[in-house]
């Protein structure tokens, strides 16, 4: 249901938020104006009278005046200062604000966007998975109660609330490439029943590396049995929400950069690609599966440099040779 959505994400909400900053920059330009207005017309109404004692009145209060207009038009620039000063601190309130006040006003003349994380989250909501006849082990579910469809929802949710944001927030820099560091980001900040994270559930059940490039999480899916090939790759498994995808960008016709680089640890002794090698360019989470489309969000999408890109959606055919493995932790 759309009320699960966060507040700066809520089309409703952003829909009034946007009216109101619309009104608020009226307010905050029209009494700047309209109290020199009133200067002058106090000034202008003590020069006709010929009044010598209320024209000095009128001149002491000029500079009052515009002192008291600059200030009530300054106002929301001192509060957009203190905020960003508050964001590099990286204060909660200071970031829901700055993501509000971006989403409100990037809504004008698109609200499209926003009624398309209501779908989503209504899709994701009603999403059941098929039945999955994948060879490659199984669903990913833990046999306790910690992990399970609840945890996924508080996931989505904590990756649904990232969008936008860029790799300060992660740990990256300006010049590398930070998918790695979103993903476990957010596995790293959502607590499953007993109160540990996705990150520390994995560890325990497999190597799970620092984060700092598309792989390094493999081997951990893997000793869970929640390791599946894409359909591009020979699976047959069809991903559910909040399992983590990875791509490589270099397919060519079944010769692509990794089969051809590590030719001999891709295979197995029978000559099946098991993946044991950790080759991969880009990861990612999905959100949700719409027919034959996956829809995803990720970061460090978009193009250009890294410190341009930032925490986006996107959707490929469940078919594309660009996907090559999915994750199930639950």
């Amino acid at each position: 249901m759309y009320f699960l959505l966060k507040v700066c994400e809520n089309p409703h909400v952003l829909r009034t938020l946007y009216f109101g900053i619309i009104i608020k920059d009226i307010v905050f330009t029209i009494i700047p104006i309209g109290i020199i207005v009133m200067t002058l017309i106090d000034f202008s109404k003590a020069v006709v009278a010929s009044k010598e004692d209320e024209q000095q009145k009128a001149v002491k209060l000029i500079p009052k005046r515009i002192m008291y207009a600059i200030i009530v038009f300054a106002i929301p620039w001192i509060v957009g200062a203190l905020m960003k000063v508050l964001e590099g601190a990286k204060l909660s309130v200071a970031m829901d604000y700055t993501t509000c006040l971006f989403n409100a006003r990037n809504a004008e003349g698109n609200f499209k966007y926003y009624d398309d994380l209501l779908e989503a989250e209504e899709k994701v909501e009603s999403y059941q998975a098929p039945a999955n006849n994948d060879t490659d082990g199984s669903s990913g579910q833990d046999n306790s109660s910690n992990v399970n469809n609840a945890t996924a929802d508080r996931y989505l949710a904590l990756v649904r609330g990232e969008l936008n944001n860029n790799y300060v927030k992660y740990g990256g820099s300006s010049t590398s490439h930070w998918c790695a560091l979103f993903v476990s980001y957010t596995l790293r900040n959502t607590k499953l029943d007993n109160g540990t994270s996705i990150w520390d559930y994995l560890k325990s059940k497999g190597s799970v590396g620092g984060g700092g490039h598309a792989s390094s999480m493999w081997p951990a899916f893997k000793a869970i049995n929640g390791w599946h090939k894409s359909r591009a790759y020979g699976g047959n498994y069809t991903p559910k929400p909040g399992d983590i995808i990875w791509f490589q960008w270099d397919y060519k016709a079944g010769k692509d950069r990794c089969r051809v680089t590590h030719k001999n640890s891709w295979k197995n002794n029978n000559g099946l690609w098991d993946g044991v090698t950790q080759c991969s360019d880009h990861i990612g989470v999905v959100e949700y599966i719409e027919g034959n489309t996956v829809h995803t969000i990720e970061g460090n999408y978009g193009g250009g440099s890294p410190s341009q890109t930032k925490v986006s959606r996107a959707s490929y055919n469940i078919n594309s040779n660009n996907i090559v493995v999915y994750g199930a932790w639950y």
